[in-house]
């Protein structure tokens, strides 16, 4: 923490305020269990959508979403299209798949795997409770086009947050979002 800048953040940051929807809290948290945990919690009490970036890799410290699937009360399960893609990925660029690669294709149950055309982590929407937890990948080259295929093409500044969202989100959890006119991020 702290030798490297977090340009995630103000991607992120800039290009939900493109849709008029405000961005209150950052936190930078590292790879530490109890407080990822913790810091869920609070930020799913205070917001309506948390985007969580990067511990979605194949190593032992990439917990993301094990710790956000525990902070949910949800088990982890194996996504097999994300199983494939990752295998897929390695077979086109002739390499071998290390095992501990396909913890990559485990994803919290009941969630939804995003495609990660940029690399091998794919991300996870999740909607529990009328909240939206949202993990990308950490790497910028992934993260920034994963992030703008949740938006785009939906023009700028000519959509509420469920337009933005629409095309993974389910409408009755978006328009309870807006209508509480609670923070969503």
């Amino acid at each position: 923490m702290g030798d490297v800048v977090n340009t995630n953040a103000t991607f992120i940051a800039k290009h939900l305020q493109d849709y008029g929807i405000n961005n209150y809290f950052q936190t930078v948290i590292g790879d530490n269990p109890a407080r990822l945990e913790a810091q869920i919690k609070q930020s799913l009490s205070r917001s309506d959508m948390v985007i969580i970036t990067g511990g979605l890799g194949p190593t032992y410290d990439d917990v993301t979403k094990e710790i956000v699937a525990q902070a949910l009360n949800l088990e982890m399960v194996m996504d097999l299209a994300s199983k494939e893609r990752i295998e897929s990925y390695f077979k086109k660029s002739h390499r071998a798949m290390p095992h501990n690669n396909l913890k990559q294709a485990m994803i919290p149950d009941g969630s939804r795997a995003l495609d990660n055309n940029y690399g091998t982590a794919p991300g996870v929407l999740i909607e529990q409770n009328d909240k939206i937890v949202i993990l990308l990948p950490g790497p910028p080259r992934e993260l920034k086009p994963m992030f703008m295929n949740l938006c785009y093409p939906v023009p700028r500044r000519k959509t509420r947050l469920y337009d933005c969202f629409r095309s993974c989100l389910h409408p009755v959890v978006l328009g309870s979002l807006t209508s509480r006119k609670r923070s969503p991020v």
